[in-house]
């Protein structure tokens, strides 16, 4: 199985993600229930149905612009995956005009991690240095001494 590769400038687009959604929410209370659904959500006690629809109703008109950059900044492939399938199935709900406004996402073909589009070429580019120059250690550290 894959890990979860972090996008470029993860921490930057983190905290620029961070005040987006605190701006939005407004009060302090309405932030602690985004935060509380969020771990809900990562630890498996909150389905990505109910998660998507909470994002939906917290960002409001700012969703569309907001969930793809949630989305590729979720730290879990899985967890990802899961959002992405309510995603969709949204998406194709929606008029076909709407459905192409919405920012576009991109799932890696190797490890089936959800990116927006601008990250696609950099981290399929660490596939690429990863299949060249595997990680040491792994098979070597099997080997007894004597």
């Amino acid at each position: 199985p894959y890990t979860y590769t972090d996008p470029p400038d993860t921490e930057v687009r983190n905290q620029k993600l961070v005040d987006e959604v605190m701006s939005l929410l407004k009060t302090p209370e309405a932030l602690n229930e985004f935060r509380l659904l969020s771990s809900k959500f990562r630890d498996g006690s909150c389905s990505g149905q109910a998660y998507y629809e909470h994002c939906q109703c917290a960002m409001l008109s700012s969703f569309y612009n907001l969930f793809p950059e949630l989305l590729a900044m979720l730290p879990d492939i899985s967890k990802q995956q899961e959002l992405y399938l309510v995603h969709k199935q949204h998406l194709n709900s929606l008029p076909p005009a709407e459905r192409k406004s919405v920012p576009a996402l991109e799932v890696c073909k190797v490890c089936k991690q959800i990116l927006i589009t601008a990250d696609l070429k950099s981290h399929q580019q660490a596939h690429e240095l990863t299949k060249n120059f595997p990680v040491l250690g792994s098979s070597a550290s099997n080997t007894h001494r004597n």
